[in-house]
């Protein structure tokens, strides 16, 4: 069966053994033969919710070479560097894309091969689960010829769980056009995944025997291939760092990140021993609840004190955009058929012809009356817009009105704009496990159109859509964008400044006392609010610089606003008293 949705890649590097190698029955193929596995072949027809086989192993020995058409299971025992993998950043073979997996001894597999023609290989194996073993852990890097047909079509590597009798447990696909999964663009076509790490926690099976497959395909039109390294690991579980803002770990923070935050809102378990919102690897234990395939909630608790709450989402505020040092660097773009049947995404805009200099404002609807959507958690996506056709900085957006959730009170939001590069991102997730089916307004966005000498369109669309369960499971939807049209000839304008007030807030956190200054003077109003909207602090600023005392505000999460009567400007501040 075919799943898709968030695939938790994790790089080796970020973690630390913790168990000593066992007797594993060869599911590590350190024996250098497939005994104890089972292989088979098939073909690639598409989006099915039934794959076909024909079984047996189609191998020509060890080693055999990526071109060799009947090298579609094969035993690496040689380690090498995969030359249809460069690295865009260097321009040389990727150093990280050997043959055998890093750490993972000294024998690997090989799925698949460098041929076309629709053509798809599968490996399996039985896995007694008992209170020892319930942490399953595999390697795998896969190199696939991204056609840019639609993600159901494309080359794809899959990887799933089935009781004794064969019913679906759990399991995942990703393909080369899947958004939010750290592919690299090589040459000729191909994308490429360095060495990953998984660890799946089965221990709802303990006494069962499951049965594992890991599945890699061409891609569905047979002109294009894929193929994939895999090893299995014999060592135990794996305890991974804490990047503070990275609560999906997949080594970078970004809007997606909010959405794990949501489901794990209100959970508890172990605080860290270094606490902070510092973005480098963190030491900690643990919390034994998990997302889909194996990320543990610790990694949304972003301050380390052992809760996941509101204090979290400055962690992703401030480090918004970071990137882990071994994370590769990915442009790909995600496709989606596009069906009656799917849920709407929309963007709407109160007017379709405007002057130059003018404001206007967008609704962000999700569903219709006669399409709702299912079973909604959280969103997130990005909106794109030509940057050189509105004026810089202007891009807003907020969550009020949301039938989805209050912002800051039943839902977590975070809007960034992206200043200079053309898109915005929002995320919107509800915090009280529970999903919710429905329709209408989740967001609004609001820019301020430049200044063309003649008609010009203005497009607005969709990128990165991002919609879940609260389970974890992808949401597909179909998107609609919009255009609007900047005519010369209607009226401008008067008040084209439309520019926040530019401040800085600092330190943030904070403890006893923050300090604001104005990157440019006027009289301004501080004022201070709780997450829930209620005003606690009003001071003025009568010079570029102003010290606010903290003392009698309890430690948490809060907004911080200056006005000067004709701008206005919000940011987040975390007050700690650690």
């Amino acid at each position: 069966m075919k799943k898709v949705g968030v695939f938790f890649g994790i790089i080796l590097s970020t973690f630390a053994w913790v168990n000593a190698q066992t007797n594993c029955n060869n599911r590590d193929f350190e024996d250098s033969t497939f005994v104890n596995w089972t292989g088979s072949t098939g073909s690639n027809s598409g989006l099915l919710t039934t794959l076909s086989y024909t079984n047996g192993l189609v191998s020509n020995g060890l080693d055999a070479s990526i071109s060799d058409a009947l090298a579609r299971h094969t035993l690496i025992t040689q380690n090498y560097i995969d030359t249809n993998c460069i690295d865009p950043v260097t321009l040389t073979y990727d150093s990280y894309m050997t043959s055998l997996a890093p750490g993972g001894g000294t024998v690997s597999v090989r799925l698949g091969n460098s041929q076309v023609g629709m053509e798809m290989e599968r490996l399996g194996h039985q896995y007694p689960v008992n209170s020892g073993n319930a942490l399953y852990t595999y390697q795998y890097a896969c190199v696939q010829n991204d056609p840019g047909h639609n993600w159901d079509a494309q080359p794809f590597f899959m990887v799933n769980f089935y009781d004794i009798n064969g019913n679906f447990l759990l399991g995942d696909t990703i393909y080369a056009g899947q958004q939010n999964v750290p592919f690299i663009p090589s040459t000729n076509g191909n994308k490429y995944r360095r060495w990953s790490t998984i660890t799946v926690d089965l221990t709802p099976y303990v006494g069962q025997t499951v049965y594992v497959e890991f599945v890699n395909a061409d891609c569905a039109f047979g002109g294009h291939y894929g193929y994939t390294y895999l090893d299995v690991s014999c060592l135990g579980a794996l305890t991974p760092n804490v990047w503070p803002g990275d609560c999906d770990y997949d080594l970078a923070c970004n809007y997606v990140d909010g959405l794990s935050l949501g489901i794990a809102f209100g959970t508890t378990g172990t605080a860290r021993t270094t606490m902070g919102y510092t973005w480098a690897a963190t030491a900690s234990t643990d919390w034994g609840t998990q997302f889909p395939l194996g990320v543990d909630y610790k990694h949304s608790d972003c301050d380390g004190n052992g809760t996941v709450g509101w204090s979290d989402v400055q962690a992703i505020i401030q480090n918004y955009n970071s990137i882990h040092p071994f994370k590769p660097v990915s442009s790909e773009s995600e496709h989606h058929t596009k069906t009656a049947a799917l849920p709407l995404l929309q963007i709407i805009p109160s007017v379709t012809n405007i002057g130059p200099g003018n404001v206007v404002n967008f609704d962000i609807q999700i569903g219709t009356s006669t399409n709702p959507i299912q079973n909604l958690y959280g969103i997130g996506f990005q909106l794109n817009y030509p940057e050189n056709l509105i004026i810089s900085g202007s891009a807003q957006g907020d969550f009020n009105g949301s039938w989805l959730g209050t912002s800051n009170q039943t839902a977590l939001s975070i809007f960034h704009a992206h200043s200079g590069s053309g898109f915005s991102d929002f995320v919107l997730s509800k915090i009280n496990q529970q999903d919710t089916t429905g329709y209408g307004k989740i967001a609004s966005f609001q820019l301020t159109t430049g200044s063309p000498s003649v008609l010009t369109a203005l497009p607005l669309t969709f990128s990165g859509v991002y919609a879940i369960t609260e389970n974890m499971t992808r949401i597909p939807l179909q998107t609609q964008s919009c255009t609007l049209n900047i005519d010369p000839s209607l009226p401008a304008s008067l008040n084209t400044d439309n520019e926040k007030i530019s401040f800085s807030l600092y330190p943030n956190p904070a403890r006893n006392e923050v300090n604001i200054s104005l990157n440019e003077f006027s009289p301004a109003i501080i004022q201070v609010y709780s997450l829930t909207g209620q005003l606690l602090l009003t001071e003025r600023m009568y010079s570029a610089s102003a010290t606010l005392s903290t003392t009698e505000l309890p430690a948490g999460m809060y907004w911080i606003e200056l006005s000067d009567g004709f701008k206005r400007t919000t940011k987040s501040l975390v007050i700690t008293r650690n």
